[in-house]
């Protein structure tokens, strides 16, 4: 999730569960080849990972859906489904999508802090490939992404998650399920690594993070259907920090939790 597992900053796609297709709107019956969804929200989360400093802030919800194949959504960015199979026993899809990793600005440090002369990492254009499937109550989805700007981490990622979601209640979906994801070292590096030049600036010690596992996380995601058209949505995740990233020097905070709300209207 925008490199989503560490929000380090309020994208303006609203981080919300519209990757999880069984919370979808089922009183819904598009009249046409469009389906959108859009509404304000709120939330709560880290500016960085690792870091204990979070942001509150209020951002749009999107999500836009074009003949059930072009999207643009807070969860994946805008893209397009390349293939999707319902069957009887389930359904499965794979895509193909362009998101924004916004980075982290040093400016949203207090200026006496070490983190704020770590610098900037600038935002970077991602690139990714995914693949969602649905059996029943249960889901599963897992996603590659690539940096594609000369500038930002220029790494790597892959994440994957499992879910357990449905009806709990008369207009009422929730879902819960974990996650794990697993990165690159040129990312880990920008997010968690100090170079000389930063140990000297902060006091902080060198360090270089490689490959590997970065975090595994648990959520709840849901939504409740007011009328047809309106519906409250939420999402509260916690991600835990593993290996070379949980023992960063730059990591202060190796759990964190991010939350968000939102009120949308479906056309």
């Amino acid at each position: 999730m925008k490199y989503k597992n560490n929000a380090a900053k309020l994208s303006l796609l609203m981080v919300l569960p519209v990757a999880h297709s069984a919370i979808a709107n089922e009183n819904y019956q598009p009249a046409s080849d469009w389906e959108v969804e859009l509404g304000i929200g709120a939330m709560y989360e880290p500016i960085s990972p690792g870091i204990d400093k979070s942001e509150f802030g209020v951002v749009p919800y999107v999500d836009i859906t074009y003949k059930e194949r072009f999207f643009l959504n807070g969860e994946r960015g805008i893209g397009a489904y390349l293939y999707r199979e319902e069957m009887p026993s389930g359904d499965f899809a794979l895509g193909l999508s362009f998101d924004y990793d916004d980075g982290r600005d040093s400016s949203d440090f207090d200026n006496n802090s070490p983190y704020k002369r770590l610098g900037d990492i600038k935002g970077s254009v991602v690139g990714k490939m995914f693949a969602e499937a649905e059996f029943g109550i249960l889901s599963a989805d897992i996603e590659f992404a690539q940096a594609l700007s000369s500038s930002g981490h220029k790494g790597w990622y892959v994440e994957a998650g499992v879910g357990i979601e449905g009806e709990v209640a008369k207009d009422l979906y929730m879902g819960i399920g974990p996650s794990v994801r697993f990165s690159s070292k040129k990312l880990l590096v920008a997010y968690y690594g100090v170079n000389q030049k930063q140990a000297n600036d902060t006091g902080f010690k060198t360090y270089n993070p490689g490959t590997g596992l970065e975090n595994v996380g648990f959520g709840t995601w849901g939504r409740y259907s007011i009328t047809d058209d309106w519906s409250v949505l939420w999402e509260v995740e916690y991600q835990r920090l593993m290996g070379d990233a949980k023992d960063s020097p730059v990591s202060n905070k190796t759990g964190q939790v991010m939350t968000g709300l939102a009120v949308s209207y479906t056309f």
